[in-house]
């Protein structure tokens, strides 16, 4: 397998991670009335709250490194066709 092969399906592994990270971040959410003191500290105090935001960080982390292969493949190096 060469390596171009490699990074375009390590790419997508890390796409497929992050979407499932994306998924787990409104699965995981406590959703309680915030428009209310008692409603966003019942929300924002309990660690579903930071485990489903730190999934949401992971996947915009994540996602990146899966676009950046499909870049390259897209656009690769070499003279620019812009005039």
């Amino acid at each position: 397998m060469s390596t171009s092969a490699t990074r375009i399906r390590a790419g997508a592994v890390a796409l497929a991670a992050a979407g499932v990270l994306f998924l787990a971040y409104p699965a995981l959410r406590p959703w309680h009335d915030e428009g209310t003191a008692a409603g966003a500290a019942a929300s924002m105090g309990s660690a579903a709250w930071v485990i489903a935001h730190f999934f949401a960080m992971l996947g915009f982390i994540v996602m990146p490194w899966g676009c950046w292969p499909c870049a390259r493949r897209s656009h690769p190096p070499g003279p620019s066709r812009w005039p």
